[in-house]
């Protein structure tokens, strides 16, 4: 087990972990944390630990190092999450992350984690409320919402631990930032891009996704649809839960091999589609014992992909190019993931362009 350290008093923490009897631990230099602020581009301050130099910015984490190697011996595990990139005007890119990867490197820490964003630069500040990290542009790259592509960041952490282990070192990397898929996350450590996987919506969503995945029941898997309705609860001070539970739980239900698969009655799915207003508009029976229902689409080049999980048996699909022809399927889920029958196709198209864009082509 790894305690993630955040705190001003780092060796005196780390030493308390490893008296506790922890595997290791990991020093939090990203985001919106203290270590992160002087990293950063925008560090503000004159002295030596200003920002006008990259070595003035390492100074302070240096040191921390040092003194926590001091305190806890070589032999405890101590890895470092930072950024990979600010995602700020003016903040610090993958060029700046790999020299901060590489002293860390030289200062022996166990493994780097990367992460990007989530910074106070840019958060968009409600009065009255407490400021959170997470609100602007930097936030939503660090926690890339359902409009972005899979896999966003894992680029950078490659980028990094290349340039690291070109210099003499090689230390493990880690990235994350919606890694949703097996093959995906199998795909970056079978080429050699990076040495671990970071998960967190994702096991919020579904605890047992390892699990599932080295039991070869993928299928099973409650993926997570990043609605990010856990980070936004998170920056209100509520309790965090994952959408995608059943209704009013407060923690993911338990895996349950023996449930019974949710299914619909001698109706069917009966799911239906219409275009209106620029949208495919899907409705669809309830199925007896769902948690959930996965959307999938197939798209004009016959890409088929889960694009939403939804509790609810209506669903609208913004996304779509007119004249072009997509064909819809829903399958419900139980609340442990248990798969049922999926429903009949359908298929949509909106109406084609109108003569006006036409002409500009």
């Amino acid at each position: 087990m790894l305690k993630s350290i955040g705190s001003s008093k780092n060796s005196a923490t780390l030493w308390r972990a490893r008296e506790a009897k922890f595997d290791g631990a990991e020093l939090h230099s990203a985001h919106a944390y203290t270590l992160a602020s002087f990293l950063s581009r925008t560090n503000p301050r004159k002295d030596e630990y200003g920002g006008e130099t990259l070595e003035g910015r390492l100074r302070l984490i240096s040191r921390i190092f040092e003194n926590i190697r001091r305190k806890v011996g070589k032999d405890f595990p101590v890895g470092v999450r930072f950024l990979a990139d600010e995602f700020i005007k003016n903040g610090y890119t993958v060029n700046d992350a790999k020299l901060i990867g590489l002293r860390l490197a030289q200062l022996g820490t166990a493994y780097l984690s990367l992460s990007v964003g989530g910074k106070f630069e840019d958060a968009i500040h409600l009065p009255g409320q407490v400021p959170y990290p997470y609100t602007g542009y930097s936030g939503d790259r660090c926690m890339p919402g359902d409009w972005y592509p899979a896999v966003p960041h894992a680029h950078f952490s490659a980028e990094i631990k290349a340039f690291v282990k070109a210099h003499g070192f090689n230390t493990p990397v880690a990235t994350a930032g919606k890694i949703s898929d097996p093959d995906d996350a199998e795909r970056l450590l079978s080429t050699g891009a990076v040495d671990i996987i970071g998960i967190a919506r994702g096991l919020l969503a579904d605890p047992d996704w390892p699990h599932k995945v080295r039991q070869n029941e993928r299928e099973r898997i409650v993926k997570c649809d990043y609605c990010n309705v856990c980070k936004h609860l998170d920056g209100a001070h509520m309790k965090v839960v994952c959408a995608l539970w059943p209704q009013g739980a407060l923690q993911a239900p338990p895996d349950d091999r023996q449930s019974t698969e949710p299914g619909w009655d001698a109706t069917g799915a009966n799911l239906t589609v219409s275009a209106s207003d620029g949208k495919a508009v899907l409705k669809w029976n309830k199925a007896t014992g769902a948690a959930r229902y996965d959307v999938c689409r197939t798209d004009p080049l016959g890409k088929v992909e889960v694009i939403d999980a939804v509790k609810v048996t209506r669903w609208e699909d913004p996304n779509l190019l007119s004249g072009m022809p997509y064909r819809y399927q829903i399958r419900a889920f139980g609340a442990a993931g248990q798969g049922g029958a999926s429903s009949n196709m359908v298929t949509v198209r909106l109406p084609g362009p109108d003569s006006e864009i036409v002409r500009f082509f």
